[in-house]
């Protein structure tokens, strides 16, 4: 019969082989600095919104650069959200009538969230226009220089503002490029073929 007897000291290792298992709540190594691996985060896709959501406050992005015109066509189906879809030039003639000039703002929220806000351009052909569009308009041209919440006015027929009053916060502006921006927010949502499933929609097709 075998009599040997395991090394006392193996720290649990079931080979009894003299190597001590590291044990995972070891408090000095835990004390220790932990060596932290970097992770840069990137973005998959960012909301398209024709306004900010009421609850929050947003700031547009004062940089020229960071603002576009872009043909949008909007597509709202019965119990879903409205959908905005970038038109390319070379297929407007397809939806004329059917789309309209917006300006997108590259905006952010008090928290750090991006979105793309889509605000009507004015009719060219002079008309006036309701005091919806020219309401967020204004809101989206002052939230480039304050903190600032949009609400309805539904008696007033117009939208208005409500300024932050708390402590100084500087915007989380996001590190991507305007066209990197476009690009996340439209993804998958872009008209550019005469054969494209919208277009053959309106014409009653398919």
């Amino acid at each position: 019969m075998n009599d040997r007897i395991e090394n006392p000291n193996t720290n649990g290792n079931p080979t009894g082989d003299g190597n001590p298992i590291d044990d995972p709540f070891d408090l000095k190594a835990l004390r220790e600095p932990q060596k932290l691996i970097q992770v840069r985060q990137r973005r998959l896709s960012i909301p398209v919104k024709r306004k900010p959501n009421r609850h929050d406050f947003v700031r547009t992005h004062p940089d020229p650069e960071y603002r576009i015109n872009m043909p949008l066509f909007s597509l709202k189906a019965d119990g879903s959200d409205e959908e905005m879809y970038f038109v390319h030039p070379s297929v407007t003639g397809e939806l004329d009538g059917e789309y309209r000039l917006h300006t997108i703002f590259v905006a952010v929220t008090l928290q750090g969230g991006v979105f793309l806000w889509c605000v009507p351009l004015p009719l060219e052909d002079g008309r006036e226009e309701n005091s919806w569009l020219t309401t967020n308009r204004a809101a989206a041209e002052q939230a480039a220089h304050k903190w600032l919440r949009v609400a309805s006015d539904r008696k007033a027929g117009a939208y208005e503002v409500y300024e932050y009053q708390g402590a100084p916060v500087e915007p989380q502006w996001p590190e991507e490029t305007p066209l990197e921006l476009y690009k996340l927010g439209f993804k998958n949502r872009i008209v550019d073929k005469p054969d494209h499933p919208l277009i053959l929609r309106l014409r009653g097709i398919g």
